[in-house]
């Protein structure tokens, strides 16, 4: 067997490990370890095949007993795929791996280090690597919209029955949660996407409205069904997230929207009157059905995250370069509490309190350079399903990293995973231009 085919197949397998990964992220975390561990065991094999292989063809004219020659084919070997996210992701883990050195739990930050944020950057790296190709790209997208589907519809039923048919969850606090153990978990996961499916069903009825440029082929369109079942999606999802009664999804869901308006005037108004009904609908019976105090300090009070924003930021004062240790928040905030709570329900607070300011600058930095590259490409981009598939892409990335100012996403097994995917799939679809959705 030649080194082509392996890297076939084991881009293969690791392409339906993220199939079946996106499918199952909402529903079983022990699942989604699994699927990691395929990949990377099917990564590990591909890349130790082409050193063994790269070893043997320079046997005859190389000293391969050379200690540098051996680091110098295991680097070429094992060397990420490129991308424009591969400087700053590298100085985001140097960092990290610096705050393990000096952390006061150095067991804790170790299996932070090795089993959260080496897991995070290798499913980043990995998904560019097998998703090289539309065919594979699609694939994804298909199964990530079914699994959606799936899960959007759940939380309807579980809404009208009070208990959801997945994982038999009932409701509680008055909040729907689907398949996740927590309604902002559920939001979290509904923002990431719903974005998307709203993009790609205003494609339909773009030319009848005027929103957009109209320089589509008429063999680019994608059948009606389609559009139709894009936009019984976004109604279910929009349906799910008001029934969580999450006032930090419904802000991060109104910027999403205005994100996707500012590219024309039209587009922007129609967003604005969707927010003010949304609210207005929502933030009524969220008063009425929702079992906790939230009515006492008002509708968007939340006088328990300031304090908790409060402790984080005593953290970061005693710690501002390097943070206190990855993955120590949990030992070291006890020392420092104003008030009852665990984490400070703030991501980027999080990520400051444990690896210091220049974790939090590396990690903003990323962002920063996967939102700047992609705004810059979709400017020389004609309007059609690609330009909306991104445009989409990243306004999802836009309420889920917003959503993430006032909660735990990152934190999560599920949302933290799916935090690098989204990734994942911007720079994948961004390498590939996918003229044909269809």
């Amino acid at each position: 067997m030649n080194i082509e085919t392996i890297n076939r197949r084991c881009d293969k397998v690791m392409a339906f490990a993220f199939y079946a990964m996106i499918f199952f992220l909402p529903m079983s975390p022990a699942m989604m370890e699994s699927l990691f561990g395929v990949a990377f065991f099917s990564y590990i094999i591909k890349r130790s095949c082409r050193f063994v292989v790269r070893v043997k063809d320079d046997a005859k004219s190389t000293n391969i007993k050379s200690i540098v020659y051996l680091y110098n084919a295991f680097r070429e070997s094992f060397r990420p795929v490129a991308s424009y996210l591969n400087t700053p992701i590298g100085f985001y883990t140097l960092i990290a791996f610096l705050s393990l050195v000096i952390s006061y739990y150095f067991h804790l930050s170790f299996k932070g280090f090795f089993c959260k944020l080496l897991q995070g950057t290798f499913t980043y790296f990995m998904f560019i690597e097998c998703m090289n190709t539309k065919k594979r790209i699609m694939m994804f997208l298909k199964v990530l919209f079914a699994s959606f589907a799936l899960i959007v519809f759940n939380g309807l039923f579980q809404y009208v029955v009070r208990r959801e048919f997945i994982m038999q969850h009932p409701i509680t606090d008055g909040r729907v949660t689907s398949s996740f153990k927590h309604a902002n978990d559920f939001s979290g996961y509904l923002l990431s996407f719903l974005p998307v499916a709203l993009t790609l069903s205003l494609v339909r009825f773009k030319k009848m409205f005027g929103f957009f440029n109209q320089q589509d082929n008429a063999k680019k369109k994608l059948s009606k069904w389609f559009y139709i079942g894009m936009l019984f999606i976004v109604v279910m999802a929009t349906l799910n997230l008001g029934f969580t009664y999450s006032r930090s999804a419904w802000v991060a869901f109104a910027f999403s929207l205005i994100f996707l308006g500012l590219r024309n005037r039209k587009v922007l108004m129609i967003m604005v009157c969707v927010i003010i009904l949304f609210t207005s609908f929502f933030a009524n019976r969220m008063l009425k059905e929702r079992t906790s105090d939230v009515a006492g300090g008002g509708l968007f009070d939340d006088s328990e995250r300031l304090i908790y924003w409060q402790e984080a930021l005593l953290i970061i004062k005693d710690h501002p370069l390097l943070g206190s240790g990855l993955n120590t928040y949990s030992m070291v905030a006890p020392r420092y509490k104003i008030h009852w709570g665990g984490y400070p329900h703030n991501c980027y607070l999080q990520t400051a309190a444990e690896m210091g300011i220049l974790g939090l600058a590396a990690f903003l930095w990323i962002l920063y350079r996967l939102f700047y590259h992609n705004l810059k490409n979709l400017s020389k981009v004609e309007d059609g399903p690609s330009y909306m598939l991104q445009f989409g892409l990243l306004a999802g990335m836009l309420g889920f990293l917003i959503h993430a100012f006032f909660d735990t996403d990152f934190y999560s097994v599920q949302l933290g995973t799916l935090l690098w995917l989204l990734m994942g799939v911007v720079v994948a679809v961004d390498k590939r231009s996918i003229n044909n959705l269809a």
